[in-house]
């Protein structure tokens, strides 16, 4: 080995730690915050695109009511349970989507708190949080007092 081609090799390396690696590190920072900021201009539009629904508490008749939503992916069977006018319990009961449904098992307790369809878009399950909201819409629909719709 002759000394030449380990000094080459030596200069190579320190070019490549020095000049290459942070270029890559800042490639790589761009495109993950890129991808940030695209998932989360998609899910703004998202829902100003589906407006603003009113919460109307005490307007729903007690017992378990059922809806499903439907997506681009497949679509979600979700129930309500409904005591003294209010969400007591919300649940996925039934997922047909391509995705597992895991992936917003987080969603049903947002109904509860909110008393409310409204919940946080899931990223990377945005159909399947959008299929779960209008679920739940559909199930208190059902429950929604005669004359009233929420």
């Amino acid at each position: 080995m002759s000394p030449h081609s380990h000094a080459a090799r030596s200069e190579v390396r320190r070019l490549l730690t020095r000049r290459v690696a942070p270029v890559v590190v800042l490639v790589c920072v761009v495109v993950l915050a890129g991808g940030y900021a695209l998932g989360y201009l998609r899910t703004a539009a998202a829902r100003a695109g589906r407006g603003a629904r009113p919460v109307h508490l005490g307007v729903y008749r007690d017992g378990t009511f059922a809806g499903w939503g439907q997506g681009v992916h497949g679509r979600i069977q979700a129930e309500v349970v409904i005591r003294r006018g209010r969400i007591a319990e919300a649940r996925i009961a039934t997922c047909r989507m391509r995705y597992p449904c895991s992936m917003i098992a987080a969603l049903p307790a947002q109904v509860t708190a909110r008393q409310s369809a409204e919940v946080d878009i899931v990223s990377g399950a945005s159909d399947s949080a959008e299929a779960f909201s209008l679920a739940i819409d559909h199930a208190l629909a059902s429950a929604a007092r005669s004359g009233r719709e929420p």
